[in-house]
């Protein structure tokens, strides 16, 4: 596993790269150092994560691709963790000697900071890599329609209400029961899909329930790995369905309607 802490150890390790226009890998599964004129970039999965420049500045792209909180402190000095939907932190380790492990390696002392403190990890974030801070960062603040808000808690509430019946009177048993393909052939319900999302915003907006309670059906076969949920896995599951899409539901509903 080698860490890129500066311009000069990107430099360094890539003199020795047998293939440059694959890159070198960097230790991790899926993690490579490429060369761009006099710019390193750093990938995982052909995904770009980061650039380094000559001036010693780290600049985030943004990208979240599945497993880069996981590894990312291991070839970056930074750490990155999940406080919600769409949104990351971004934690700063100081030094080069501090353990990628430690709170206090980050300036953090209680593990609540880890999604409170940092920097929200967007595309652009600069850190200068010789004092091991940010450039010029700002907070995105988020503006909500408080009317929208409203209707979209109701229109939440209503359409939860109505799938928790359904699982309490043993609806849900009968249509996973009826599903007869292996589990790994269904989807779990995301509103990044349009498919999904125009089924949600349908039930959401007073329409059809019948293509959501289905959907919510595949989606708990194929989340759970028992032959059949009992019901407070069930109203578990339905929780998490609103709790994962939350954000992408209220963009498309006007109710948060900017984010700089």
């Amino acid at each position: 596993m080698t860490q890129i802490n500066t311009y000069k150890q990107a430099e360094d390790f890539f003199a020795k790269c047998r293939n440059k226009d694959a890159g070198r890998p960097l230790g991790p599964t899926g993690w490579r150092l490429h060369r761009t004129d006099d710019t390193y970039v750093i990938t995982y999965c052909a995904s770009k994560i980061a650039t380094i420049h000559p001036d010693n500045r780290l600049v985030l792209t943004g990208c979240v691709a599945n497993g880069v909180s996981i590894a990312i402190q291991k070839v970056l000095p930074i750490a990155v963790v999940r406080r919600s939907e769409g949104h990351y932190r971004a934690h700063i380790r100081k030094s080069d000697k501090s353990s990628v492990a430690y709170l206090s390696s980050y300036g953090l002392t209680e593990w609540k900071e880890w999604q409170t403190k940092g920097m929200r990890y967007m595309p652009g974030i600069t850190i200068d890599l010789t004092t091991r801070t940010p450039l010029d960062y700002v907070e995105p603040v988020r503006t909500v329609d408080p009317d929208a808000r409203k209707q979209w808690l109701r229109d939440s509430d209503r359409v939860k209400k109505h799938l928790k019946t359904i699982a309490k009177l043993g609806g849900f048993v009968r249509m996973i029961e009826a599903l007869e393909e292996p589990r790994w052939m269904y989807c779990a319900i995301s509103c990044k899909d349009d498919a999904d999302l125009k089924i949600m915003l349908e039930a959401l907006e007073g329409g059809d329930m019948l293509l959501l309670a289905q959907r919510v059906a595949e989606h708990m076969k194929r989340v759970t790995y028992q032959s059949m949920p009992d019901t407070d896995l069930q109203l578990d599951i339905i929780d998490g369905i609103f709790a994962n899409n939350s954000l992408t539901l209220r963009r498309a509903l006007g109710v948060i309607t900017s984010e700089v």
